[in-house]
């Protein structure tokens, strides 16, 4: 099993908590720009998986 979909499992929590949690925890050991650049990282490389699929 994926680590955080154990995480969620075993703590009962909803995916807007655990993202909340991981956020904050980004959030405290990056500075804004770090945080806004690996937030826009981590979308365009779900949408490169999105367009490779769609191509398909």
């Amino acid at each position: 099993m994926k680590p955080l979909k154990r995480l969620m499992d075993e703590n009962k929590l909803s995916q807007e908590q655990l993202s909340k949690i991981l956020y904050d925890c980004l959030k405290y050991y990056l500075s804004e720009e770090e945080l806004e650049i690996f937030i826009l990282e981590y979308y365009m490389k779900k949408e490169e998986k999105i367009n490779k699929r769609l191509q398909v």
